[in-house]
């Protein structure tokens, strides 16, 4: 009888251990990055890869509205370059193509707390919280790091790609300085 009992327990442990399967690795404070790469979009912030040029100024121009009813000073400012369009709104900005019909976002950076990191966080930290993802390591230039002001002799990057869009980390002097997601098409 103690046989038969202990050989049903240890069948029954057996299958309670097939359901503990890892389930990727998450960022900083559990937030799964790759969920949030797949819907295009950064924690923090609401806007999404995908919003329309016309969507995205109707929810800035309601965060301003709500700012001056709470007394706060809120500005955006879209600026057209070359080949893209910024809107820049406080700590984030959102780019997309000039030859976009769609006027769709297909780029937002964050300059502060992005996918659970802040502003400083070491470099090592956060390639570990993400080790169980394909992280690729760069040195930082104006192709892969358009956005930054900084000196690209002291920045690099830390880059996830996923089916449609990439998570990329920018540190100059090992610190994380800004967060980016953009669409794969971008």
């Amino acid at each position: 009888m103690k046989k038969a009992l202990a050989l049903i327990l240890c069948v029954v442990f057996a299958f309670s251990l097939c359901g503990c399967k890892d389930k990727g690795s998450k960022g900083k404070d559990g937030i799964d990055v790759e969920y949030y790469a797949n819907l295009g979009q950064i924690p923090e912030n609401d806007i999404t890869l995908g919003t329309s040029r016309d969507e995205l100024i109707d929810r800035l121009d309601k965060r301003g509205l709500e700012a001056e009813k709470n007394g706060e000073h809120y500005g955006y400012n879209e600026i057209e370059g070359d080949k893209n369009v910024l809107i820049e709104e406080g700590p984030y900005d959102y780019y997309y193509k000039k030859t976009d019909p769609k006027k769709a976002v297909a780029y937002l950076v964050a300059y502060g707390d992005a996918f659970g990191f802040k502003t400083g966080d070491i470099i090592v930290e956060v390639e570990e919280s993400l080790k169980k993802y394909d992280v690729v390591k760069e040195k930082a230039s104006e192709k892969n790091a358009f956005f930054h002001f900084g000196d690209y002799a002291k920045a690099q990057i830390l880059k996830i790609t996923f089916k449609r869009n990439t998570v990329l980390f920018l540190f100059e002097d090992n610190a994380l300085c800004a967060t980016a997601i953009y669409s794969n098409d971008f």
